[in-house]
């Protein structure tokens, strides 16, 4: 399991991460046995048991990546969104679950977009811009 931190760290890495401690003893051990920045994968579903950042910082723990839970947290609500316009027909019981027609575009920032659209492109007129 720690080989191959060792022969990272040898050539210079600054951080280590060891993929897929099964147990918090294994976690505790890669806290108390290795060097340098440490790092370590939430992993919803994965071998590695989930812990706050606090309780894997007390483990040795400086950086904690967390790199499907947006994604699985969209699937989820995707399917849900889908079963519910299959079920019933119509979205309209679920709103509370999904995002405002302004809300989505404040998060994608649509307006930027359509600024960038009306200085590079030849369709001014058809986003409101006067030239």
């Amino acid at each position: 399991m720690m080989t191959d931190y060792k022969q990272a760290m040898v050539a210079g890495a600054d951080a280590c991460f060891v993929d897929a401690p099964r147990n918090d003893d294994e976690l505790k051990e890669i806290g108390r046995h290795t060097k340098g920045y440490r790092v370590c994968n939430m992993l919803e579903g994965g071998v590695t048991p989930l812990h706050t950042p606090e309780e894997l910082k007390a483990m040795g723990f400086h950086l904690i990546v967390h790199p499907l839970t947006a994604l699985y947290a969209s699937a989820r609500a995707l399917v849900d969104v889908l079963k519910t316009l299959k079920e019933n027909g119509t979205t309209k019981n679920h709103l509370d679950k999904m995002a405002t027609f302004e809300e989505f575009n404040q998060l994608v920032k649509l307006e930027s977009w359509f600024e960038l659209e009306a200085r590079y492109s030849n369709i001014k007129s058809a986003v409101g811009i006067k030239s």
